[in-house]
């Protein structure tokens, strides 16, 4: 019985194994509950905040690239307009006087005369009516002999307009040639008279060649 008692005291109570167990495995362990919450909370709150800066970040970037864009855009419009400014920047004071006109008469209706024609024969040569030679509808020269144009009072510059009330299609190859051909064909067949109606204003291409060739 005595050596029993002995080798119960040289054993380890319930108790002092149970403290054993519960020793902290790692430093982690020795700190409170409440410490961790804490560490935790402050760990989401700083990612948070880095993926909050980097969308304000990546929207800022996007801003910058829509401003150079919009600014490349503006450069080069001001440039298409200084180029355009300086084409327009005559020296010459004819050419001067011809933009100043230009702009007085933009908006109103351009000059128009009406022209009589009449005679008992063709012009000899079927690719000029009446004496004219036409480029579209623009009168760009008259012969010399033989022209109903000419004796009509007909000029150089002049813009054909209609032929017997009916428009000249201008924009369209010969269509005023081959329109005023026929009225002069059916003339000379029937002794009728033709009415040409022209704009009397010369064009600004043609104002301005005329400018060069009187130098």
């Amino acid at each position: 019985q005595a050596c029993r008692s002995l080798i119960r005291a040289g054993r380890p109570s319930r108790l002092d194994m149970a403290k054993r167990a519960r020793l902290p495995s790692s430093e982690g362990d020795d700190e409170p509950p409440g410490e961790r919450r804490g560490a935790e909370r402050s760990g989401k709150e700083a990612k948070g905040s880095k993926e909050k800066s980097s969308r304000k970040d990546k929207e800022q970037g996007e801003k910058k690239k829509d401003k150079t864009e919009k600014d490349k855009k503006e450069k080069g419009k001001k440039e298409k307009k200084s180029a355009k400014d300086a084409d327009d920047d005559l020296t010459d004071p004819m050419a001067k006087k011809v933009k100043k006109e230009r702009k007085e008469k933009k908006g109103k209706s351009p000059p128009t005369t009406e022209v009589v024609l009449s005679g008992a024969a063709t012009f000899r040569k079927a690719s000029m009516p009446y004496g004219m030679e036409l480029d579209g509808a623009l009168v760009v020269d008259l012969a010399d002999k033989d022209s109903l144009a000419v004796a009509a009072g007909v000029r150089i510059g002049w813009q054909v307009l209609a032929v017997d009330g009916q428009a000249v299609p201008g924009d369209v190859a010969g269509g005023a040639a081959k329109a005023l051909r026929s009225a002069e064909e059916e003339m000379a067949r029937r002794g009728t008279q033709v009415r040409v109606a022209f704009i009397t204003e010369e064009p600004e291409h043609w104002r301005r060649a005329s400018v060069r060739l009187t130098r």
